[in-house]
């Protein structure tokens, strides 16, 4: 599964989703996508790079060496022209900096005290590269091993054991989304991330439920039908997330309106809503779930499902321009077979020019605010020649 600030001014359209809902937003009407005919780069254009877990520095090496390699990155990233990073301080109930809350993180931490605060270091650098700088957690994944004994002693989930709050399932481990102890947990984490950092904003991506199998909250469900509720159960947890999404905004924005929530959720509407219960047309057609949706678009024009042109309109007819949209463009896939593309699987692997298309293509859309590519590791350092090509094509657009 993540962006770029140089100036965030589209804050200008959403300051009237500054405030807190104290209940689920109000949904409103919207109008269909429309394509202006020409498109000229605005000052103010999100261009985003996601750097995940396993491509942060290693703080293992001590703060001199992690801030050496920090600054050489963020120094990669403003050179390109891009302006923001999302940088995953949370992968599985874990931390980057040093929380009450949760262990260390086992990726650039080794899961131990390193010595230094490397968060803060990462925020340092990246403000004086000039780059915005997100900190992206994932709320509800814990573990990819489904091996409780495996986890931290400190890890949250280990207490939670035996609880509605934590679902085991043979591809891993995760939190209930249902759960309202999840959610304060989750609410606490943001809560001492934004108190102790100088962060532009907070950023989740695309894990919400793991599983359609009715089991996993079947007591939540019960207990809420019990007390007269009357939704059925994929419409009930739609809501539970939504109501998680609808918090954490109000949360960051708390601290201020300047501040940013941002919600990446998978490239498909319809997997979105079904498999993964994100209300994903909701959150992006009313204000107060988030100020951004950054859709994962990760298919090329050929793609045989979900063609990237009919992908990126669908998603961009759902906004009214209140919600604003950040472009998710795939990185990795430079270079390389796409083989669940299907008849457009050599897409990738023929051209070089393929994300520089979909720019053009997304940059005059409905509620475009931006672009983010993931990841930083397949666009700098040792990456092939298409990659090398598409990321020069890109860049010559900025």
């Amino acid at each position: 599964m993540k962006r770029l600030f140089a100036c965030i001014v589209f804050f200008c359209l959403l300051c009237s989703c500054a405030r807190t809902p104290a209940k689920l937003p109000e949904q409103t009407s919207n109008s269909t996508a429309e394509t202006s005919a020409v498109y000229t780069p605005k000052p103010d254009e999100i261009r985003a790079v996601w750097i995940s877990c396993y491509e942060l520095p290693d703080a293992a090496q001590g703060e001199e060496k992690f801030r050496e390699r920090a600054e050489e990155m963020f120094r990669n990233v403003a050179d390109m022209k891009l302006n923001t990073v999302f940088i995953h301080v949370r992968a599985f109930a874990d931390a980057v900096y040093p929380s009450k809350l949760f262990p260390w993180s086992k990726y650039s931490c080794k899961g131990s005290d390193p010595g230094f605060d490397p968060l803060k270091v990462m925020v340092e650098c990246a403000h004086k590269a000039g780059l915005k700088i997100h900190a992206w957690i994932n709320p509800f994944r814990v573990s990819s091993s489904d091996n409780i004994d495996s986890l931290p002693q400190e890890s949250p989930a280990k207490k939670l054991i035996g609880t509605d709050a934590v679902i085991q399932l043979k591809n891993g481990i995760y939190f209930d989304p249902a759960s309202t102890d999840v959610h304060a947990l989750i609410y606490d984490g943001v809560r001492e991330i934004l108190d102790g950092y100088e962060v532009d904003g907070i950023h989740i991506d695309d894990y919400f439920y793991p599983t359609r199998d009715e089991s996993i909250d079947r007591a939540e469900y019960e207990a809420y039908v019990s007390g007269g509720g009357d939704k059925g159960l994929n419409e009930w947890r739609r809501d539970s997330v939504s109501a998680f999404a609808a918090g954490l905004y109000s949360l960051v924005k708390s601290y201020g309106s300047d501040k940013i929530f941002s919600i990446s959720p998978a490239g498909n509407i319809d997997g979105n809503e079904n498999a993964l219960f994100a209300d994903v047309e909701l959150w992006l057609s009313t204000p107060g779930y988030a100020d951004y949706i950054i859709p994962q678009v990760y298919f090329g024009f050929e793609n045989q499902s979900l063609p990237f042109e009919k992908t990126a309109k669908r998603w961009a007819s759902v906004s009214d321009g209140r919600v604003g949209i950040i472009w998710g463009l795939a990185a990795y896939k430079c270079g390389t077979q796409d083989k669940n593309a299907r008849s457009g699987s050599s897409e990738w692997a023929e051209n070089s020019d393929i994300i520089a298309r979909q720019l053009s293509f997304v940059r005059p859309l409905n509620a475009y605010c931006g672009f983010a590519l993931f990841s930083y590791s397949y666009m700098f350092g040792k990456i092939n020649e298409n990659a090398k090509k598409e990321m020069q094509n890109l860049e010559n657009m900025l």
